[in-house]
């Protein structure tokens, strides 16, 4: 019933910068087709804001006059969102080629006939190296994520806040990332249920 008032709402919610770029496609050719170009300027402006707030001086923001420039800014939030998730894929292979080694490594130690004790303190301490290595790993994962998702929605994370996610076990990482992606601002990410 009220389409600009929808794709401003859409627009805000969005999950990420993807969904985002989408949008403004759209938005762009519902305003060629109907003729409403010259309200381009204050939706561009407006989702500058939304989604770029912090990051750059809102003068600059407010300037944007076409949504093509704010579909480029996205464009970059996405390459810097996929890079960043090729460099964790990247750790995350490394430290499965290193659980690999150690276990074959362990396996072939048991085929040239290690003592039975020895193998088994080996055994107990890679499973336990394996475990501590694996939450560390996905505390790292669910704190990149959590600080990436924060800095495209809200600018550069306050000190404060890195200091809660570099603290906070992976389950409070895991529900902050989801909050993330909703609320309304850095601090409500963190307020407690």
């Amino acid at each position: 019933r009220f389409p600009l008032l929808s794709f401003m709402v859409r627009i805000e919610r969005a999950a990420d910068p993807v969904t985002a770029a989408r949008l403004l496609r759209e938005l762009g050719e519902y305003l060629r087709t109907r003729r409403l170009k010259h309200l381009e300027r204050p939706f561009a402006g407006f989702s500058a804001l939304v989604w770029f707030w912090g990051e750059f001086p809102t003068e600059e923001l407010l300037a944007m006059s076409e949504l093509q420039q704010v579909n480029t800014r996205l464009q970059r939030m996405m390459q810097r969102v996929r890079e960043e998730a090729r460099r964790e894929a990247l750790e995350e292979g490394e430290r499965r080629g290193l659980e690999r080694g150690l276990r074959e490594g362990f396996e072939e130690g048991e085929r040239r006939g290690l003592e039975r004790g020895l193998r088994e303190g080996e055994q107990r301490g890679l499973e336990r190296g394996l475990r501590e290595g694996e939450q560390r790993g996905e505390r790292r994962a669910l704190r990149s994520a959590l600080v990436a998702v924060l800095e495209a929605r809200f600018g550069s994370v306050p000190q404060w806040a890195r200091e809660r996610i570099d603290a906070a076990s992976a389950e409070e990482l895991d529900c902050w990332v989801r909050r993330a992606a909703i609320s309304e601002s850095v601090e409500a990410v963190f307020e407690s249920e």
